[in-house]
């Protein structure tokens, strides 16, 4: 579940998911539409948006030029829906895993997984949100949840 570090008051709120989330129990049904949308706001064609670690670097790449030209900030609490819904893909991928929604009674707030078929469980959403408030990077994030993992 979430560490303490997750619960910090924020701009985002005193959780980082705590109104972003759209769908509830349901935002795994969201998945498709928000990876639309966040091709669409940072302008990378659909299908190089594959679902695969690589693509991430795409993406770390388009928001850090979209930073610099446009003023695109990475800590758009807009963004955090789509990237969360992305990173979560690219580890379901990754792990051949599925979706799983854990409520928070705490923050009253559903919290994302992925979960493989061993039962492990992925955060798709802490370090995501780390790298976006701290200027991180999500390939690096992504990454640092699976090894985490093995």
């Amino acid at each position: 579940m979430a560490t303490a570090e997750s619960r910090q008051p924020s701009r985002w709120g005193a959780h980082v998911l705590e109104g972003h989330l759209p769908g509830g129990s349901s935002f795994p049904d969201c998945v498709p539409g928000l990876i639309d949308q966040l091709a669409l706001r940072l302008r990378i064609p659909r299908e190089q948006m594959d679902g695969s670690l690589d693509s991430l670097e795409v993406v770390d790449a388009t928001l850090r030029r979209m930073e610099d030209a446009e003023g695109i900030a990475p800590d758009d609490p807009d963004l955090i829906a789509p990237v969360v819904a992305y990173v979560g893909e690219v580890l379901r991928k990754a792990v051949d895993g599925e979706w799983e929604m854990v409520f928070d009674k705490e923050h009253q707030v559903w919290e994302p997984y992925i979960v493989d078929k061993r039962g492990r469980r992925y955060n798709p959403w802490l370090e995501p949100c780390k790298a976006l408030l701290e200027d991180g990077l999500l390939f690096s994030a992504a990454w640092i949840e699976l090894q985490q993992m093995y």
